[in-house]
């Protein structure tokens, strides 16, 4: 497979004819574009070959999907005369004046193919190869621009053009150290070091071969081509106790000549600390705090040195631990063969850095932050072999350094950002510190008595917010001149007349707020307001303990009985560690309107869908921690990774959060700012809120404690409905609650409506009705809210449903107190019939245990052959309850033709009818706990509840699912009725199949147990209703055909209402009221 772009589906999906062009050139190369996007542009195929006696076709397929695959107006054009293609363009090249520099051209379809060279359009004689060596470069060749022409036939082609860039490196006069390895000995001022064996079996150290080097002279080998060798050479700095200002190298170097992928490589290095021994690490990282020069030339990340993903092959010029600049290579320009390579590397006293290789620079001029001089050096090479191997051999070594430059800032002070009230510390180097003077300036005024190389303001106030600092510094006569850094004041503190504040020295949790948590049986119970323990060992919230295995979570009460919080600043003391090292897993802060008392899951990533701050202790592999992240609507909108003291500092630390109304957002731990003005994208105030504290531990553990924790916020003068009332779906007899929102409910009142009547003493928020009967089905509720100004709610729906069952007579009536599987039925996995324990003791069907990793179902053949189901009632009894605190994973009923043999969970099994019962949020797109619809594998809807409706207990409740003739759903759960008339889009009568129940327990469990199914099937043909009314004597007689329910209102447009107990010849006073008749069916 040459290559596969991934591509979004609607780049390819249409519902129209679009153009699409294909061009397999006689190059070799291939270009597609489609709908007038191009996908490839000119991608040569390796070792394309003219075709001949060839087909073209098209082929296209679908499976357990499908789309349709048409083809329309198509025109071929085939090509016969060859024609070179170029695979690979000359690359622009930076050479070292007097090298050589080499253009290269790879050509596709290239026999019998010319090549002619030219240097800006003209031809250069001779040059008539796929390479072109101009030996040696000068600065006149500076700029010049080379190409390649290609003919084939009658068929020219012309590579890209080539820009030579020519640099003059210069070396100081004279090299410091010399060695050329000719006498066979290691120098004696040098010392080697070594780990590994070598090839005759003796403990391995670098040494001198007098004839392996460039023209078969001495060579140092640091290693051999042999596994899990490592070798250093040490190089005293001649100048004992004078700085070196900059330093520069020369030598030969031969790395190859081992295993067919090479490893793992060398580095050069420059410190006053480099170690007496081989490489701490990997050699080619390099060693010490000064500067490194790093040849990697094996990637740790996939092994492979060819795919350009990885970390190397690369130049990598590191100052000490940090990366300053690294170039990637392909590995035949990092590695030699059997020959030499020139390298070059020069470190400026200016701070620049240098590097070539046999000529060609790979770095020039890179600044090097921090470089000033270094005093008492060490210059190394380290390299080493693991798993694979290479020679690390070292040749004509010249090392040339730098003894006087001019004053330089060598560090610059950087930015500062610290909260009001707090010091800010600037800080700088040069080159020569001794005699230097210092004078830093403030906004261009000199800063009285900060004379020295740093400075600390004192304590900062709003107005310094912006300050530039900057500082000068003089020796002799030389004057420096630092850059100015900036000083940015963040203006955060904890709110002056916080609305909400718990210290928690009473050791009881606050009015109104609720506290929950879950941990293993026989430890510390969680979480619990203690009275010790807090900021000066005062009462303290405490989500977790330093134990395993525990999640804690605290939520506040309603804030201002819901008003819409326009900004917000939170503070709090937060102890966190003191627990295992590494610690685990962390805690969050968030405000939302949906948020639970405790999260089931990642406690340290929030929850809700308002704001949360997520503070993540342990990393799980990916590098994701330690971190403080920003969520806002359940999406990731800032990630930051920190130190580790900064979530567990095992003391408390002040967690500062303000967020604007315009969702500007700043958050401080301690002294450390780690947002300042994040934008959250789509922020608005929000409504309803509430604060929620989370915290958990896993295999590993802290503890997570709370104290002093304020919440300070503003809300609109003025009134807007910000919460409307939803409609509701009700069972008969139940009542409804309709509640409103408002941003301000301060001194508002409020008067609700029935079908636009005021309502005698319904002033509140919220407003329930009476208990609700069908005739009261489809009725209208609004309300009027009256504060500054006045505004009116939209109107909510009541919709009242009945209970409903299968009829006295159903298909399939199964109360498994037989102790039998029934006929036509199978169980699968856990499931099996036992008891007692059933509806009124008897026997039952159980899908699982209160046991964890469980899975079974129960499948039970549609009793009316192939006829199809037009419409059915199922209620069964169920029973979910008796596991584990946090309950999972739920079950599902299923109807479908093709559900098979085996288990299956809440998600359901086969492609007609799924209705899931989720008990456990599984995270990413899920909003467990649910009951949703599946029908032909699309979801058609999903209602979250609260864990509590699902549950039943030890108690059983009654499950009703309809499914009427004219697509549409009806199910209720217990005493919830969760949908009415429910459209099935794209509804079909059933086709004769299976009715399935399953369930599954996971890593936590419920009993999952069933019994009394009851069924009722419909298989006749529709037949189109008749209704007649005639009058008899004083009553009115009602007549249809076709069965159904009948069904009366006083206005055409409802409430209907169904008839109890009426079937057809239905006899009714006459009335002078006015009534509608009609039949459901």
């Amino acid at each position: 497979m040459a290559t596969t772009p991934l591509l979004p589906l609607s780049d390819l999906i249409n519902s129209e004819f679009v153009p699409v062009e294909i061009l397999f050139d006689a190059d070799g190369s291939f270009s597609l574009t489609y709908n007038g996007k191009v996908h490839f542009s000119k991608f040569f195929f390796p070792g394309y070959e003219p075709l001949s006696g060839a087909r073209i076709g098209f082929g296209a397929r679908t499976g357990g999907l499908n789309a349709h695959h048409w083809i329309d107006d198509l025109s071929i054009v085939t090509y016969t005369d060859p024609k070179p293609g170029i695979v690979r363009q000359p690359e622009n090249l930076t050479m070292v004046e007097t090298s050589a520099a080499k253009f290269t051209v790879t050509l596709n379809n290239g026999d019998g193919a010319t090549v002619q060279w030219l240097r800006n359009g003209t031809a250069i004689g001779g040059a008539t190869g796929t390479s072109y060596t101009l030996s040696p470069v000068s600065m006149t060749d500076n700029g010049a621009k080379f190409s390649a022409r290609v003919t084939l036939g009658a068929n020219i082609v012309t590579s890209d053009e080539a820009t030579l860039t020519v640099v003059r490196i210069d070396l100081p006069d004279a090299p410091v150290v010399s060695y050329d390895f000719n006498d066979g000995l290691v120098p004696v001022e040098a010392m080697v070091y070594g780990l590994g064996f070598a090839i005759d079996g003796s403990e391995w150290a670098p040494y001198v071969s007098p004839n392996m080097g460039v023209g078969n002279s001495g060579v140092l080998l640091i290693t051999e081509n042999i596994n899990s060798q490592s070798g250093a050479f040490i190089i005293p700095d001649p100048h004992a106790a004078a700085p070196v200002y900059g330093v520069a190298a020369r030598f030969d170097v031969l790395i190859g000549g081992g295993t067919e992928v090479p490893a793992d490589g060398m580095s050069f290095n420059f410190a006053n600390d480099l170690p007496y021994g081989t490489a701490v690490g990997n050699a080619e990282e390099g060693q010490g705090s000064g500067l490194r020069v790093c040849f990697d030339i094996y990637d740790n990340t996939d092994g492979n040195p060819n795919n350009g993903v990885g970390e190397a092959p690369a130049i990598t010029l590191k100052w000490g631990e940090t990366v300053v600049s690294e170039v990637k290579t392909a590995l035949s320009d990092i590695t030699t063969g059997d020959q030499y390579a020139d390298v070059l590397v020069r470190l400026t006293p200016d701070g620049l850095f240098d590097v070539a290789w046999n000529g060609k620079v790979l770095m020039y001029r890179v600044p090097v932050p921090g470089f000033g001089s270094i005093t008492e050096g060490r210059f190394g090479f380290f390299a080493r072999t693991g798993g694979l191997n290479a020679n690390h051999w070292i040749d004509n070594l010249r090392i040339y350094t730098y003894l006087s430059a001019p004053l330089r800032v060598s560090k610059q002070p950087v930015d500062q950002m610290v909260l009001v009230g707090k010091t800010a510390a600037f800080d700088i180097e040069v080159n020569n510190p001794t005699g230097a003077t210092y004078q830093w300036f403030k906004n261009g005024t000199a800063v009285a008595g900060a004379t020295s190389n740093t400075y600390t303001t004192p304590a900062t106030s709003a107005a310094d917010d912006g300050a530039k600092f900057k500082v000068e510094v003089k020796l002799g006569n030389e004057t420096a001149v630092s850059q100015e850094a900036t000083l940015t004041v963040v203006d955060l503190a904890p709110p002056n007349a916080p609305q909400l504040c718990y210290d928690f020295n009473d050791g009881a949790v606050p009015p109104g707020a609720d506290i929950g948590g879950t941990y293993v049986e026989g430890f510390t119970p969680v979480a619990f307001v203690d009275t010790v323990g807090g900021l000066n060992d005062s009462g303290v919230l405490k989500l977790t303990t330093s134990e395993n295995s525990q999640t804690g979570g605290f939520r506040s009460p309603l804030i201002e009985q819901g008003a819409q919080v326009l900004e917000f600043t939170f503070a709090a003391d937060v102890l966190a560690g003191n627990g295992t090292m590494p610690p685990a897993d962390g805690f969050s802060i968030n405000i939302a309107n949906d948020l639970p008392i405790i999260v089931a899951g990642e406690a340290e990533n929030g929850g809700g869908t308002g704001i949360s701050i997520a503070f993540d202790t342990y990393d799980n592999g990916g590098g994701e921690a330690p971190s403080i992240d920003v969520r806002y609507l359940g999406q990731v909108v800032a990630a930051k990774l920190v130190p580790l003291a900064l979530v567990n500092s095992g003391d408390y630390l002040t967690v500062l959060l303000r967020v604007r109304e315009n969702g500007l957002l700043d958050l401080a731990v301690g002294d450390s700012i780690v947002y300042h003005n994040l934008q959250v994208p789509g922020y608005a105030p929000m409504s309803g809120l509430r604060l929620a504290l989370y915290a958990r531990t896993g295999g590993a553990n802290a503890s997570y404690w709370f104290d002093n924790v304020c919440l300070g916020y503003t809300i609109p003068a003025s009134i807007s409905i910000t919460d409307e009332p939803a409609d509701a779906l009700v069972l008969v007899g139940q009542t409804a609650t309709f509640q409103v929102l408002v941003s301000n409910p301060q001194g508002v009142t409020y008067q609700w409506r029935r079908n636009g009547v005021d309502i005698r003493g319904a002033t509140g928020s919220s407003y329930t009705t009476p208990a609700l009967g069908l005739a009261d089905d489809g009725t209208r509720y609004s309300v009027v809210v009256t504060g500054p100004n006045t505004v009116t709610s939209r109107t909510a729906v009541a919709w009242v449903m009945a209970k409903f069952d299968a009829g006295d007579n159903p298909l399939i009536n199964l109360d498994f107190n037989d102790y039998s599987t029934p006929v036509g039925s199978s169980v699968f996995g856990t499931a099996f019939i036992t008891g007692p324990g059933g509806v009124d003791d008897s026997a039952f069907l159980q899908l699982t245990e209160a046991v964890n990793d469980q899975s079974g179902a129960f499948l039970l053949d549609t009793p009316v052959g192939a006829a199809p189901i037009k419409d059915f009632t199922a209620t069964w009894m169920m029973r979910v309850g008796g596991g584990t605190a946090i309950p999972a994973d739920g079950f599902s009923f299923v109807l479908g033709p093709d559900v098979v043999d085996g288990t299956f969970g809440e998600d359901g099994a086969g492609s007609g009818l799924i209705v899931s019962f989720d008990t456990y949020d599984n995270g990413a797109t899920e909003v467990a706990p649910e009951i949703s619809i599946v029908y032909r594998n699309s979801q058609v809807a999903t209602r979250p509840f609260d864990i509590s409706v699902l549950q039943t207990g030890d108690a059983f409740e009654q499950i009703g699912v309809r499914v009427n003739r004219n697509g549409t759903l009806d199910l209720y759960y217990g005493d919830t009725a969760v949908y009415r008339a429910l459209p099935l889009p794209g509804f079909a009568p059933f086709e004769a199949g299976r009715f399935g129940w399953g369930a599954r327990t996971g890593g936590l469990n419920d009993n999952h147990w069933m019994d009394d199914v009851r069924i009722a099937l419909n298989t006749q043909p529709d037949v189109a209703p008749r209704l007649t009314v005639t009058q008899s004597g004083a009553n009115v007689v009602i007549t249809w055909s076709g069965g159904g329910t009948l069904q009366s209102a006083t206005a055409l447009s409802g409430a209907w209402a169904d008839v109890p107990g009426a079937a057809s010849s239905y006899t009714t006073p006459a009335s002078d009221a006015m009534r509608f008749f009609r039949v459901r069916q």
